[in-house]
């Protein structure tokens, strides 16, 4: 069984290789991003929570809201 197994490991890694380093490559791309923008966007962020904080209330929610 583990010969079996062992002649079947080299094609499987083969094929699998390039997919292990692909989603390696995404989760590094998250952490990126991610330190990226904590530093260097931070005022594009405070801009979009002050713009979520002065959005208008659609009608819909100001509707459900009032009937309660």
């Amino acid at each position: 069984m583990f010969f079996a197994l062992r002649d079947e490991l080299k094609p499987m890694l083969a094929l699998a290789g390039p997919m292990i380093l692909a989603e390696v490559g995404w989760m590094m791309m998250g952490i990126v991003d991610t330190t990226d923008s904590n530093s260097t966007y931070r005022h594009q962020l405070e801009g979009l929570r002050v713009w979520l904080a002065t959005a208008p209330i659609s009608r819909s929610s100001r509707a459900t809201r009032t009937s309660s």
